[in-house]
Protein backbone atom coordinates (compact mmCIF):
# COMPACT_ATOMS: atom_id res chain seq x y z
CA UNK A 1 0.00 0.00 0.00
CA UNK A 2 2.94 2.31 1.14
CA UNK A 3 4.93 1.62 -2.16
CA UNK A 4 1.14 2.55 -4.14
CA UNK A 5 0.93 5.23 -1.98
CA UNK A 6 4.11 6.85 -2.76
CA UNK A 7 3.91 6.35 -6.35
CA UNK A 8 0.33 8.50 -6.41
CA UNK A 9 1.43 11.21 -3.94
CA UNK A 10 4.99 11.38 -6.00
CA UNK A 11 3.18 12.46 -9.05
CA UNK A 12 1.69 15.23 -7.16
CA UNK A 13 4.98 16.96 -6.77
CA UNK A 14 6.01 16.76 -10.07
CA UNK A 15 4.40 19.86 -11.44
CA UNK A 16 6.21 19.92 -14.31
CA UNK A 17 3.90 16.76 -16.11
CA UNK A 18 1.24 18.97 -17.15
CA UNK A 19 -0.43 22.13 -15.58
CA UNK A 20 -3.81 20.58 -16.08
CA UNK A 21 -2.75 17.06 -13.83
CA UNK A 22 -4.68 17.70 -10.43
CA UNK A 23 -1.95 17.57 -7.74
CA UNK A 24 -2.66 14.79 -5.15
CA UNK A 25 -1.89 17.09 -2.52
CA UNK A 26 -5.63 17.18 -2.56
CA UNK A 27 -5.65 14.17 -1.19
CA UNK A 28 -4.08 15.18 1.99
CA UNK A 29 -5.60 18.93 2.15
CA UNK A 30 -7.39 17.96 4.61
CA UNK A 31 -5.63 15.65 7.22
CA UNK A 32 -5.01 17.05 10.88
CA UNK A 33 -1.34 17.77 11.63
CA UNK A 34 0.52 14.52 13.12
CA UNK A 35 2.42 15.35 16.40
CA UNK A 36 5.47 14.23 14.79
CA UNK A 37 5.57 15.78 11.77
CA UNK A 38 6.44 19.78 10.46
CA UNK A 39 5.53 19.04 6.36
CA UNK A 40 2.19 20.33 5.94
CA UNK A 41 1.06 21.52 2.70
CA UNK A 42 0.93 24.96 2.28
CA UNK A 43 -2.22 27.23 1.72
CA UNK A 44 -1.41 27.66 -2.14
CA UNK A 45 -0.55 24.47 -2.72
CA UNK A 46 -4.38 23.32 -1.06
CA UNK A 47 -5.44 26.30 -3.08
CA UNK A 48 -4.05 24.81 -6.00
CA UNK A 49 -4.23 21.05 -5.40
CA UNK A 50 -8.47 22.18 -5.59
CA UNK A 51 -8.35 24.47 -8.74
CA UNK A 52 -6.38 21.90 -10.60
CA UNK A 53 -8.96 19.09 -9.47
CA UNK A 54 -11.68 21.30 -10.66
CA UNK A 55 -9.82 21.84 -13.85
CA UNK A 56 -9.23 18.20 -14.53
CA UNK A 57 -12.99 17.70 -14.29
CA UNK A 58 -12.65 14.98 -11.50
CA UNK A 59 -14.77 15.43 -8.77
CA UNK A 60 -14.65 13.15 -4.95
CA UNK A 61 -17.12 11.58 -3.31
CA UNK A 62 -19.90 14.18 -2.14
CA UNK A 63 -18.43 16.58 -4.29
CA UNK A 64 -15.65 17.57 -1.49
CA UNK A 65 -12.77 16.50 -3.75
CA UNK A 66 -10.01 14.26 -2.31
CA UNK A 67 -10.07 15.91 1.42
CA UNK A 68 -10.93 14.13 4.52
CA UNK A 69 -13.87 14.22 6.97
CA UNK A 70 -13.38 17.55 9.04
CA UNK A 71 -12.50 16.91 12.63
CA UNK A 72 -10.93 13.78 11.73
CA UNK A 73 -8.38 12.52 14.06
CA UNK A 74 -5.21 10.70 12.63
CA UNK A 75 -4.96 7.13 12.56
CA UNK A 76 -6.49 4.00 11.41
CA UNK A 77 -9.62 5.20 9.94
CA UNK A 78 -7.72 8.41 8.75
CA UNK A 79 -5.31 5.75 6.77
CA UNK A 80 -8.09 4.06 5.30
CA UNK A 81 -9.98 6.79 4.25
CA UNK A 82 -6.88 8.06 2.66
CA UNK A 83 -5.91 4.64 1.14
CA UNK A 84 -9.79 4.97 -0.59
CA UNK A 85 -9.12 8.35 -2.16
CA UNK A 86 -6.48 6.95 -3.94
CA UNK A 87 -7.80 4.17 -5.26
CA UNK A 88 -10.46 6.80 -6.25
CA UNK A 89 -7.27 8.80 -7.82
CA UNK A 90 -6.42 5.90 -9.74
CA UNK A 91 -9.74 4.82 -11.08
CA UNK A 92 -9.78 8.40 -12.40
CA UNK A 93 -6.41 7.83 -14.92
CA UNK A 94 -7.56 4.69 -15.65
CA UNK A 95 -10.86 6.62 -17.12
CA UNK A 96 -8.95 9.43 -17.82
CA UNK A 97 -9.44 10.34 -21.97
CA UNK A 98 -6.50 9.11 -23.60
CA UNK A 99 -5.96 12.83 -25.66
CA UNK A 100 -7.22 15.08 -22.67
CA UNK A 101 -4.65 18.09 -22.31
CA UNK A 102 -3.09 15.68 -19.59
CA UNK A 103 -2.40 12.77 -21.94
CA UNK A 104 1.28 11.89 -21.53
CA UNK A 105 0.98 12.33 -17.84
CA UNK A 106 -1.85 9.60 -17.71
CA UNK A 107 0.01 7.57 -20.09
CA UNK A 108 2.60 7.17 -17.89
CA UNK A 109 0.83 6.49 -14.78
CA UNK A 110 -1.64 4.35 -16.10
CA UNK A 111 1.01 2.21 -17.70
CA UNK A 112 2.35 2.05 -13.84
CA UNK A 113 -0.94 1.31 -12.56
CA UNK A 114 -1.72 -1.29 -14.94
CA UNK A 115 1.80 -3.50 -14.16
CA UNK A 116 0.65 -3.79 -11.11
CA UNK A 117 -2.37 -6.15 -12.16
CA UNK A 118 -0.05 -8.78 -13.00
CA UNK A 119 3.10 -8.58 -10.03
CA UNK A 120 6.11 -9.76 -11.76
CA UNK A 121 7.28 -12.37 -9.71
CA UNK A 122 10.19 -15.26 -9.14
CA UNK A 123 8.93 -18.24 -11.38
CA UNK A 124 9.57 -20.41 -8.73
CA UNK A 125 7.33 -18.51 -6.14
CA UNK A 126 3.85 -19.94 -6.72
CA UNK A 127 0.24 -18.05 -5.35
CA UNK A 128 -2.11 -18.91 -3.26
CA UNK A 129 -5.52 -19.45 -4.82
CA UNK A 130 -7.90 -18.43 -2.48
CA UNK A 131 -11.87 -19.50 -3.65
CA UNK A 132 -15.26 -18.51 -2.27
CA UNK A 133 -17.91 -20.12 -3.53
CA UNK A 134 -21.37 -18.66 -4.48
CA UNK A 135 -23.81 -18.25 -7.48
CA UNK A 136 -23.47 -14.92 -9.26
CA UNK A 137 -26.47 -12.23 -9.27
CA UNK A 138 -27.76 -10.35 -7.36
CA UNK A 139 -30.70 -12.74 -6.25
CA UNK A 140 -28.00 -14.15 -4.35
CA UNK A 141 -26.13 -11.86 -3.28
CA UNK A 142 -26.34 -11.85 1.30
CA UNK A 143 -28.07 -15.36 0.92
CA UNK A 144 -26.23 -18.63 3.01
CA UNK A 145 -24.73 -20.07 0.43
CA UNK A 146 -23.10 -16.88 -1.04
CA UNK A 147 -21.19 -17.05 2.24
CA UNK A 148 -18.02 -17.80 0.11
CA UNK A 149 -18.54 -14.61 -1.83
CA UNK A 150 -19.04 -12.74 0.93
CA UNK A 151 -15.56 -13.58 2.64
CA UNK A 152 -13.76 -12.92 -0.63
CA UNK A 153 -15.15 -10.06 -1.01
CA UNK A 154 -14.14 -8.77 3.04
CA UNK A 155 -10.64 -10.28 2.43
CA UNK A 156 -10.55 -8.16 -0.80
CA UNK A 157 -11.84 -4.96 0.56
CA UNK A 158 -9.23 -5.08 3.91
CA UNK A 159 -6.39 -5.37 1.22
CA UNK A 160 -7.00 -3.37 -1.45
CA UNK A 161 -7.53 -6.28 -3.63
CA UNK A 162 -9.40 -5.02 -6.93
CA UNK A 163 -11.66 -8.11 -8.07
CA UNK A 164 -12.89 -6.16 -11.09
CA UNK A 165 -10.54 -8.51 -13.50
CA UNK A 166 -12.91 -11.70 -15.43
CA UNK A 167 -10.87 -14.72 -16.02
CA UNK A 168 -12.27 -18.00 -16.97
CA UNK A 169 -15.83 -17.34 -16.16
CA UNK A 170 -14.70 -16.09 -12.57
CA UNK A 171 -14.24 -12.50 -11.46
CA UNK A 172 -10.50 -12.48 -9.84
CA UNK A 173 -8.04 -10.20 -8.36
CA UNK A 174 -4.47 -10.58 -7.46
CA UNK A 175 -2.67 -8.59 -4.61
CA UNK A 176 -0.30 -9.44 -1.42
CA UNK A 177 -2.15 -10.71 1.97
CA UNK A 178 0.85 -10.20 4.37
CA UNK A 179 3.40 -9.77 1.88
CA UNK A 180 2.12 -13.49 0.35
CA UNK A 181 1.12 -13.30 -3.27
CA UNK A 182 -2.61 -14.35 -3.57
CA UNK A 183 -5.42 -14.84 -6.35
CA UNK A 184 -8.69 -14.41 -5.08
CA UNK A 185 -11.65 -15.75 -6.86
CA UNK A 186 -15.32 -16.00 -7.39
CA UNK A 187 -16.70 -18.39 -9.68
CA UNK A 188 -19.71 -16.79 -11.50
CA UNK A 189 -20.06 -19.98 -13.42
CA UNK A 190 -23.05 -21.14 -11.03
CA UNK A 191 -22.34 -23.04 -7.66
CA UNK A 192 -22.91 -26.59 -9.25
CA UNK A 193 -19.84 -25.91 -11.77
CA UNK A 194 -17.46 -24.22 -9.58
CA UNK A 195 -14.99 -26.83 -10.47
CA UNK A 196 -14.35 -25.85 -14.16
CA UNK A 197 -13.16 -22.54 -13.54
CA UNK A 198 -11.40 -23.50 -10.48
CA UNK A 199 -9.05 -25.95 -12.08
CA UNK A 200 -8.55 -23.67 -15.31
CA UNK A 201 -7.34 -20.87 -13.01
CA UNK A 202 -5.10 -23.36 -10.69
CA UNK A 203 -3.94 -24.36 -13.97
CA UNK A 204 -3.08 -20.56 -15.41
CA UNK A 205 -1.44 -19.52 -12.30
CA UNK A 206 0.44 -23.12 -11.57
CA UNK A 207 -1.04 -23.39 -8.02
CA UNK A 208 -0.02 -26.35 -6.78
CA UNK A 209 -3.05 -27.87 -4.83
CA UNK A 210 -1.78 -27.47 -1.55
CA UNK A 211 -2.08 -23.93 -1.71
CA UNK A 212 -6.20 -24.18 -3.27
CA UNK A 213 -8.28 -22.52 -0.16
CA UNK A 214 -11.67 -22.53 -0.61
CA UNK A 215 -14.33 -21.22 1.58
CA UNK A 216 -17.62 -22.57 1.35
CA UNK A 217 -21.14 -22.93 3.21
CA UNK A 218 -21.58 -25.70 5.94
CA UNK A 219 -25.04 -26.92 6.91
CA UNK A 220 -23.92 -28.85 9.67
CA UNK A 221 -21.81 -26.00 11.41
CA UNK A 222 -23.75 -23.69 13.76
CA UNK A 223 -24.14 -19.88 12.35
CA UNK A 224 -20.99 -18.21 12.01
CA UNK A 225 -18.62 -21.04 13.45
CA UNK A 226 -15.63 -21.92 11.71
CA UNK A 227 -14.08 -24.84 10.46
CA UNK A 228 -10.48 -25.20 8.81
CA UNK A 229 -9.56 -28.22 7.57
CA UNK A 230 -6.78 -30.02 5.59
CA UNK A 231 -8.83 -32.33 3.11
CA UNK A 232 -12.52 -34.11 3.53
CA UNK A 233 -15.15 -34.78 1.70
CA UNK A 234 -18.20 -32.59 0.11
CA UNK A 235 -20.72 -33.17 2.57
CA UNK A 236 -23.34 -33.03 -0.36
CA UNK A 237 -22.45 -29.70 -1.44
CA UNK A 238 -22.79 -29.34 -5.16
CA UNK A 239 -19.96 -26.67 -5.11
CA UNK A 240 -17.18 -28.68 -3.18
CA UNK A 241 -18.41 -31.83 -5.41
CA UNK A 242 -17.52 -29.99 -9.02
CA UNK A 243 -14.11 -28.94 -7.70
CA UNK A 244 -13.30 -32.17 -6.58
CA UNK A 245 -14.37 -33.75 -10.20
CA UNK A 246 -11.97 -31.57 -11.88
CA UNK A 247 -9.35 -31.93 -9.37
CA UNK A 248 -8.93 -35.41 -10.49
CA UNK A 249 -11.41 -36.68 -7.46
CA UNK A 250 -8.80 -35.83 -5.09
CA UNK A 251 -9.87 -34.44 -1.04
CA UNK A 252 -6.26 -33.43 -0.62
CA UNK A 253 -6.98 -29.46 -0.70
CA UNK A 254 -7.95 -27.12 2.25
CA UNK A 255 -11.09 -25.51 2.96
CA UNK A 256 -12.84 -23.29 5.39
CA UNK A 257 -16.20 -23.86 5.89
CA UNK A 258 -18.14 -20.86 7.39
CA UNK A 259 -21.64 -22.87 9.63
CA UNK A 260 -25.01 -21.56 8.54
CA UNK A 261 -27.10 -23.76 10.65
CA UNK A 262 -29.65 -26.42 9.42
CA UNK A 263 -33.04 -25.23 8.38
CA UNK A 264 -35.64 -25.65 11.25
CA UNK A 265 -39.42 -26.74 10.88
CA UNK A 266 -40.17 -27.71 7.64
CA UNK A 267 -38.28 -25.92 5.39
CA UNK A 268 -36.64 -27.51 2.71
CA UNK A 269 -32.73 -27.04 2.60
CA UNK A 270 -33.12 -25.70 -1.20
CA UNK A 271 -34.59 -23.26 0.13
CA UNK A 272 -32.83 -22.33 3.50
CA UNK A 273 -29.58 -21.95 1.73
CA UNK A 274 -31.50 -19.92 -0.77
CA UNK A 275 -32.22 -17.54 1.81
CA UNK A 276 -30.91 -14.49 3.84
CA UNK A 277 -29.76 -14.54 6.98
CA UNK A 278 -31.99 -12.59 9.93
CA UNK A 279 -30.72 -9.95 11.74
CA UNK A 280 -29.40 -11.70 14.68
CA UNK A 281 -27.23 -14.48 12.45
CA UNK A 282 -26.22 -11.54 9.98
CA UNK A 283 -24.57 -9.81 12.83
CA UNK A 284 -22.73 -12.87 13.78
CA UNK A 285 -21.71 -13.49 10.51
CA UNK A 286 -20.33 -10.45 9.89
CA UNK A 287 -17.99 -11.20 12.63
CA UNK A 288 -17.07 -14.46 11.77
CA UNK A 289 -16.14 -13.21 8.27
CA UNK A 290 -13.67 -10.86 10.20
CA UNK A 291 -12.30 -13.51 11.95
CA UNK A 292 -12.40 -15.88 8.59
CA UNK A 293 -9.61 -13.13 7.27
CA UNK A 294 -7.56 -13.22 10.48
CA UNK A 295 -7.29 -16.99 9.93
CA UNK A 296 -6.59 -16.46 6.01
CA UNK A 297 -3.55 -14.19 7.45
CA UNK A 298 -2.53 -16.83 9.68
CA UNK A 299 -2.62 -19.88 7.44
CA UNK A 300 -0.43 -17.60 5.41
CA UNK A 301 2.17 -16.53 7.63
CA UNK A 302 2.08 -19.36 9.90
CA UNK A 303 0.92 -22.30 8.35
CA UNK A 304 -1.68 -24.89 8.38
CA UNK A 305 -1.37 -25.97 11.89
CA UNK A 306 -0.78 -23.10 13.85
CA UNK A 307 -4.11 -21.87 11.37
CA UNK A 308 -6.12 -24.69 12.01
CA UNK A 309 -5.73 -24.99 15.82
CA UNK A 310 -6.49 -20.93 16.05
CA UNK A 311 -9.64 -21.48 13.99
CA UNK A 312 -11.16 -24.63 15.28
CA UNK A 313 -10.31 -23.38 19.16
CA UNK A 314 -12.47 -20.22 18.41
CA UNK A 315 -15.22 -22.16 17.06
CA UNK A 316 -15.61 -24.32 20.61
Amino acid sequence: KLGRLGMVIGCGFSRAAHPCVPCPFALIRNIPKHPFSRAQPSTTSRAHSRMLVSDAGFQGREGSGFGFPQGCDWGEGCVAAFLKHVQDFERWIMRAPRRSPAGPFHKVVRNQLQSREVPAEDPKVKPWLIVGLGNPGMSYRGTRHNIGFDMIDKLAAIESISMSSSKYKALTGIGRVNDVLVVLAKPQSYMNRSGEPVFQLMKHYQVPLEQLLVVVDDLDIEVAELRLKKKGGHAGHNGMRSIMEHCGNTKQFLRLRVGIGRPTGITPVSVHVLSSFCKEDREQIDYALAEGVNIIRMLLTKGVDRAMNTANSRSK
